[in-house]
């Protein structure tokens, strides 16, 4: 939910209603902290390069549908451009990275930085986990009816692409199966980023 702010997408009046906060919480929040959970479990270090398109995936693909929809009100001089197979990818590839930083690597950093103890301590147990994802669902739907009916005016026009949602829900499937394949791999360390040099400690190592 950091980058709704930081990128200026929820100006901080509509940012700091309660309501707004509840719903980012859930839509952003509850991602990340599965991912989170994901990350810790696993074991990933490099590995996190699966998780890190995720969140955009989610977000932009599934739940706001900004990847196929034209008319999408943040979109601006990248509406329509660059489609193929209606998917707007310079708007796609840009936003997948923009929630991989500002949704899952910055909260992620931040919690290990202020929270030190609780680096890889998990936080939520089967049945939390299992309602999160319940809840996840539930808000996509009723998110799914906003953009079936037009509620906002930038769906007026616009039908939910279910093609492009259910690639989306495999692709994610995809990714954290293969974390989950390549978690035992470990990279080969390089003799030179093994050096003791003082400005390789301050190195942030997931």
């Amino acid at each position: 939910m950091t980058i709704e702010l930081y990128s200026g997408s929820t100006p901080p009046v509509n940012y700091f209603n309660p309501l707004t906060i509840f719903f980012l919480s859930i839509a952003y929040g509850l991602p990340f902290i599965l991912l989170r959970e994901l990350k810790i479990r696993l074991h990933l270090t490099w590995q996190v390069i699966f998780l890190f398109p995720i969140i955009g995936i989610f977000i932009e693909g599934i739940f706001m549908q900004s990847f196929f929809n034209i008319a999408h009100e943040d979109l601006e001089a990248l509406s329509n451009l660059g489609v193929w197979l209606d998917v707007q990818w310079p708007w796609t590839i840009y936003l997948t990275i923009m929630h991989g930083i500002y949704s899952f690597i910055y909260p992620l950093f931040i919690i290990d930085v202020v929270f030190p103890k609780y680096k890889n301590v998990t936080i939520l147990k089967k049945k939390s986990a299992i309602a999160s994802l319940v809840l996840i669902t539930a808000l996509t739907v009723l998110m799914f009816f906003d953009i079936t009916y037009g509620v906002q005016p930038m769906y007026a026009n616009y039908s939910l692409h279910v093609f492009g949602t259910v690639m989306c829900i495999f692709i994610i499937i995809g990714l954290v199966f293969l974390a989950g394949l390549f978690r035992h791999v470990e990279l080969k360390k390089s003799p030179f980023l093994n050096r003791k040099r003082d400005h390789f400690k301050s190195f942030y190592v997931f």
